[in-house]
């Protein structure tokens, strides 16, 4: 875990999530961010990508949410950009769940948490 830090949690994020049914199922990362060339980037974003749009979706509702948006960052401390925070608030707003998470681990737990949410 040298150079892509948080890609590496994701990838043991995913690895867990793989023994756990519901997130077998319906767990899904987004592959929005990462470095693309400009007409690469041009095109993608031509077909829908938002700017911000959380790594981690789990489209499950939960008490009164809808569904789970996860952002990760690399622990401890990784940079959450305006428009992630943004995006946040969006999904927030349309009654979903949203957590920054800072390394697989913590992302784990959010999840935990969320999938054991009572029903109101």
């Amino acid at each position: 875990m040298a150079r892509h830090i948080e890609d590496d949690h994701c990838m043991a994020l995913w690895e867990w999530a793989q023994h756990v049914p519901l997130l077998e199922k319906y767990l899904y990362h987004l592959p929005n961010g990462g470095k693309r060339n400009v007409r690469e980037a041009a095109r993608f974003k031509k077909m829908g990508v938002r700017p911000g749009v959380s790594d981690y979706h789990l489209p499950l509702a939960r008490g009164h949410y809808h569904g789970l948006w996860i952002e990760m960052k690399a622990p401890p401390n990784g940079k959450v950009q305006q428009s992630q925070k943004d995006w946040g608030v969006a999904v927030v707003d349309a009654g979903h769940a949203f957590c920054i998470a800072y390394g697989w681990d913590q992302a784990k737990e959010y999840i935990e948490q969320y999938l054991n949410l009572e029903e109101e």
